[in-house]
């Protein structure tokens, strides 16, 4: 489908829905929403990507905001890291969220029957963390998924968790820093 104009890296976000409402990635997200395109990729702006998907496809009953996942290489396997970067400031109850969309995902596309949840901190202990992770470790441990603790750095490739939660601010980190060590000599 022809899109007469694309949201540049340098644009705000809201560029995609505001100013450039004939761009690719608002029309990509227009169709998805009609049902005649199956998922919304893109290589170009993640933040306008966020932003059109979020206002032309709406939330999922129950979510607040959206979040990134990808799916990330590890020793035996791989897991999926839920939020890669759409939400630099988070809630304990955004990240509550995020576990479940992962818990999901990780189900539905990767086939775990039970996929075990680990959330991003600086410790293994329920003590350990900031504010929001400890936080969050409380909310976590009470719902019906199957959380199994932090996840320190080192837990991060040795596919101790089937799904990863952190804020985007720390998952983005976590992505280009893969990214990087897999283009390093």
């Amino acid at each position: 489908v022809h899109a007469e104009t694309v949201v540049e890296m340098s644009d705000m976000s809201t560029a995609a829905i505001r100013a450039k409402k004939n761009s690719s990635i608002t029309v990509c997200a227009d169709l998805a929403a009609k049902g005649m395109a199956s998922a919304v990729v893109s290589a170009g702006h993640t933040g306008a990507a966020v932003a059109a998907t979020k206002v032309k496809m709406r939330m999922a009953q129950g979510v607040d905001r959206p979040a990134l996942s990808t799916v990330m290489p590890a020793i035996g396997g791989k897991f999926v890291l839920i939020d890669a970067g759409a939400n630099t400031d988070c809630t304990p109850l955004n990240l509550a969220q995020f576990a479940v969309m992962g818990e999901i995902y990780a189900k539905l596309v990767l086939g775990i029957e039970n996929p075990t949840i680990g959330l991003i901190s600086v410790g293994g202990e329920d003590v350990k963390g900031n504010e929001l992770t400890k936080e969050t470790f409380k909310i976590l441990s009470k719902m019906p998924i199957n959380f199994k603790g932090n996840a320190e750095g080192h837990d991060v490739f040795n596919r101790t968790f089937d799904v990863i939660v952190c804020d985007g601010f720390v998952g983005n980190v976590i992505l280009k820093c893969a990214e990087s060590f897999a283009g390093a000599t």
